[in-house]
């Protein structure tokens, strides 16, 4: 094919404009990342650590517990006696009757010779040695039960038995009524005795009297010292 004049020149021009193209491309090869490297992360979370806890959790320990219950420790059980006797006066309120009214007029009598109950000093006897019936008594005062649980009579005694129809007995008389016995003796004894009365006293508000009777004929003798009574509240 034979290149006229005119199509030499169209492709000169199109060879420039090539050219002119490739070169532009070339220069526009920028390997500048412009990479903001700095990772300025904000770490201040700022987290507020103070939780303020109150731990004065203010719990009143003054429970305020009254502990004085009142308890009235003053029971109405003061009920006590007792009589050494030492003088030769009757205690006060006590009395000796001679009931039979025998002829020879041995009742009841105080002496502090030969003291053979177990205790010393004085003390009242009853002498049974004649040929008589005796029926003779020593007898208390007034006393009252009060708030007591027990109350406990005793006393040092020797009695001295002769015969068979020869007795001593400890009675008891409750609110005016019949006299009980608690203790009988019929046989020799002597030396300390302690008599729980306390089932004979009904209420508080029992009073009573202690008698000693001493019945018999022809007898001996019966000595009493130390008489006590005592009470547990």
């Amino acid at each position: 094919m034979k290149l006229t004049p005119h199509i030499m020149s169209i492709l000169a021009v199109i060879a420039l404009a090539y050219g002119c193209a490739t070169t532009s491309i070339g220069d526009d090869d920028d390997t500048s990342a412009d990479s903001d490297s700095d990772g300025d992360t904000d770490s201040d979370s700022d987290t507020d650590s103070d939780v303020d806890s109150d731990s004065d959790s203010d719990t009143d320990s003054d429970s305020d517990t009254d502990s004085d219950s009142d308890t009235d420790s003053d029971s109405d059980c003061d009920l006590s006696a007792f009589e050494s006797f030492d003088s030769s006066t009757l205690p006060s309120g006590w009395e000796v009757e001679n009931f039979d009214g025998d002829a020879y007029g041995y009742v009841w009598t105080w002496s502090d010779a030969d003291n053979t109950t177990g205790g010393e000093g004085g003390y009242w006897w009853i002498d049974a040695a004649y040929s008589a019936d005796f029926d003779d008594r020593l007898i208390t005062g007034d006393f009252l039960r009060g708030e007591c649980t027990e109350v406990h009579l005793s006393m040092n005694h020797i009695f001295s038995n002769h015969g068979s129809d020869d007795y001593g007995y400890v009675e008891i008389q409750v609110d005016g009524g019949d006299w009980v016995p608690v203790a009988t003796y019929s046989n020799n004894a002597d030396g300390a005795e302690d008599v729980d009365i306390s089932s004979h006293l009904p209420t508080s508000d029992s009073e009573f009297r202690i008698r000693f009777r001493y019945v018999g004929f022809n007898d001996l003798s019966w000595k009493i010292d130390d008489f006590a009574l005592s009470a547990t509240p």
